[in-house]
């Protein structure tokens, strides 16, 4: 039996350390922040009712880091040093999802979630521009974020970072609607 090998990639931000796949040991408290009402409010994947739910999304995170052509990178947020002296928190405090739209495609989609707690710190922001650079490192081309009409701080999120409003909604598999947001890679 052939032994599948883990793609591990660590990134870094001032205050956060970005590791992709999750670790085994933050699922509870992915699930503690999946869970809440207020980030389930603004994901398309809805209320989470059960730990059983969570474990899957959970599961397709890890799995992504075992494949030879990699197609998705969900980065944890993990707190260094610095913002632990600020805070006193050291955890897992969020993701930043990196996805193509095929594993041969230079085009692609990101998301990501904070735990309430840290919200209007600016982490999504700071941790979103290193995915970001990383992507282009990867040689993406163009970038899609799709948050949910309405989720204004999601969508101050994007436009920080440089994402241009196409003027477009769509309706997601569940229903939502989603306003448009894209970034081309820089020449």
């Amino acid at each position: 039996m052939l032994e599948r090998k883990m793609d591990t990639v660590i990134l870094s931000t001032p205050r956060f350390d970005l590791m992709t796949p999750v670790r085994e040991e933050d699922f509870d408290q992915i699930t503690k922040i999946k869970s809440n009402p207020l980030v389930s409010s603004t994901q398309l994947y809805g209320t989470i009712t059960s730990r059983g739910k969570c474990r899957s999304m959970f599961h397709h995170y890890i799995d992504d880091a075992y494949s030879k052509r990699r197609k998705r990178w969900v980065f944890g947020i993990y707190t260094t040093e610095r913002f632990q002296k600020f805070t006193g928190i050291q955890t897992y405090i969020g993701n930043v999802g990196l996805e193509r739209d095929s594993p041969a495609s230079t085009r692609g989609s990101l998301f990501f979630e904070v735990d309430p707690e840290f919200w209007g710190l600016g982490i999504a922001s700071e941790c979103l521009a290193r995915v970001i650079a990383f992507a282009w490192e990867k040689e993406f081309s163009y970038l899609m974020v799709d948050p949910m009409v309405g989720n204004e701080a999601s969508i101050r999120v994007a436009k920080h970072n440089g994402f241009r409003d196409t003027g477009r909604k769509i309706v997601a598999y569940n229903g939502v609607l989603q306003h448009l947001f894209e970034l081309k890679a820089p020449k």
